[in-house]
């Protein structure tokens, strides 16, 4: 299944992710065939990254639409909250894990420096799984 950009709606608290996604869009017909994705988060500002597995399922739960609705995602269903063409993408998390760095740009950089000109190896991310 080919990657994508998307736009995280909101998370719930049980963890389950929402996504508006129109319903002639080939995801959506290929999240019909197969409900396992995979889904990258980054936050390169702060060499944070996230990998989330898990299955999707598609909604037309109007009530939530209506709930999610803003004035951005207007730009890509121009017949706002009651487009027919706008269902819901739910995923729920199976299996989370993270990447992270403990310092900031400047401290990364020096290690990196002091790694090429030492020839050690400079550990400064920390990695692990999200208990589900």
């Amino acid at each position: 299944m080919p990657s994508r950009p998307m736009a995280l709606q909101t998370v719930a608290d049980d963890g389950r992710m929402f996504f508006f996604s129109a319903t002639d869009f080939d995801k959506n017909k290929e999240i019909r065939n197969n409900p396992q994705v995979k889904l990258f988060f980054a936050n390169t500002g702060s060499s944070e990254y996230l990998n989330v597995f898990g299955d999707v399922e598609i909604s037309d739960e109007r009530a939530k639409i209506k709930e999610l609705w803003s004035v951005w995602a207007k730009a890509w269903f121009q017949d706002g909250s009651e487009d027919e063409k706008l269902p819901l993408l739910i995923l729920t998390p199976k299996k989370c894990e993270y990447r992270d760095t403990k310092h900031n740009k400047m401290v990364q950089l020096l290690k990196i420096a002091a790694s090429l000109v030492t020839g050690k190896t400079m550990d400064d991310g920390m990695e692990g799984e999200l208990k589900m």
